[in-house]
C-alpha cells in the first residue's frame, strides 16, 4: 500500500500525495523498493527513535513495519547506506554511554531510580550533528573562492556609483545622497568582508600543511598495522551486519587512538571511514 515517508500514514491504492503534507506517496512493494535499503529492524520505539536521529543528520529515513516478521524496518536510499550506518554507529555509542553513565548513578544514589529514569534517558539523548569531515585544504578554498566575490561585488557596487554620478547609467534617486552612503557602505562592507575571508584561508592553509602532514603520518601506519584479518578478530559467527559494521569500526578507533591518543575526533572518524571503505568495502 503507498504510504508517506514524512508523515508515515499509509494510503489507499489508488492515491499519489499525501493530504496532510503533499509528499508524494511511495511504495516499497513496487519499483522504489529497488533503490531503498534496509538499515536495521527491531521494536517500534527503537527504530522511531533511530529515524528520527538518522533525519536530524540530514539523510532521508523512514519506518515500515514488515508484514511478515511484524518487525520496524528503518529504510534510506541506497546512496545514503554508508552515511546511515556510520550514524548508526554514532547512535549506538550515546545510547551505550547513557546507559553506562545510568548505571554509575544509580550505583551512586541508589534512590529514586524508578521515577528519574525516565527523565535521565531523555537528557541523554545526544543528537550528534554527523556532518561529512571537511578537509581544512577544502575550507581554504572555500573561503578563498567568497572572498573574491565579495571584492568583486563590492568593487562593482562602487563601479556603480561612479557610472551613476557621471550619467553613464540612466537611473536617477530622489535622495542621491542617502543612496550613496547606504550603497556605499554595503559595498564597503563586502570588501572589508572579503578581504577576510582572504584572511581566514591563508590561515586553513597553513592549518592543511599540518593536516596532509598527518594524514601522511596515520595512513601510514595504517597501511602498515591495520589489516581485515586484525580488524575482523573482534567479531563473532552471529554478529549481523549492523553490529559487524559497528565492531569494526571500534576496533579501528581502538587501534588507532593507541597510537596516537590525541586525534580530532572529526578527523578520526574520517580515517576510519575512508580505511572502512579500502579494507572491506572496494
Amino acid at each position: 500500500m503507498p504510504w508517506c515517508p514524512k508523515c508515515e500514514v499509509e494510503y489507499k491504492d489508488g492515491v499519489e500525495v499525501c493530504v496532510d503534507c503533499g509528499t508524494k506517496l511511495i511504495d516499497l512493494d513496487a519499483t522504489d523498493a529497488e533503490n531503498k535499503c534496509v538499515i536495521i529492524k527491531g521494536p517500534e520505539d527503537v527504530v522511531n527513535k533511530l529515524t528520527s536521529f538518522i533525519k536530524y543528520n540530514d539523510v532521508e529515513a523512514f519506518v515500515k513495519q514488515d508484514e511478515e516478521s511484524d518487525e520496524y524496518c528503518l529504510y534510506v536510499d541506497k546512496k545514503d547506506e554508508l552515511q546511515a550506518k556510520k550514524i548508526v554507529t554514532v547512535f549506538i555509542q550515546e545510547e551505550m554511554k547513557a546507559k553506562a553513565e545510568e548505571l554509575a548513578m544509580q550505583e551512586a544514589t541508589m534512590e529514586s531510580e524508578e521515577d528519574d529514569e525516565e527523565v535521565q534517558v531523555e537528557q541523554r539523548i545526544i543528537y550528534t550533528n554527523s556532518k561529512v569531515y571537511q578537509k581544512s585544504e577544502e575550507k581554504a578554498q572555500e573561503f578563498k573562492s567568497s572572498a573574491y566575490m565579495l571584492i568583486v561585488v563590492g568593487i562593482l557596487g562602487f563601479a556603480f556609483l561612479v557610472m551613476l554620478h557621471m550619467g553613464i547609467l540612466p537611473f536617477s534617486f530622489a535622495n542621491q545622497t542617502l543612496v550613496d552612503i547606504v550603497m556605499g557602505a554595503l559595498f564597503l562592507v563586502f570588501i572589508v568582508m572579503g578581504f577576510m575571508s582572504f584572511k581566514s584561508s591563508k590561515k586553513y592553509e597553513e592549518d592543511s600543511k599540518e593536516e596532509n602532514l598527518l594524514t601522511e603520518k596515520v595512513t601510514g601506519w595504517c597501511d602498515e598495522n591495520l589489516t581485515a584479518e586484525i580488524i575482523d578478530e573482534c567479531l563473532d559467527k552471529e554478529d549481523s551486519e549492523d553490529i559487524i559494521y559497528f565492531k569494526r569500526t571500534e576496533r579501528m578507533k581502538e587501534l588507532i587512538t593507541d597510537k596516537y591518543m590525541n586525534l580530532h575526533e572529526d578527523f578520526l572518524e574520517h580515517i576510519i571511514e575512508e580505511y572502512y571503505q579500502k579494507l572491506f568495502e572496494s
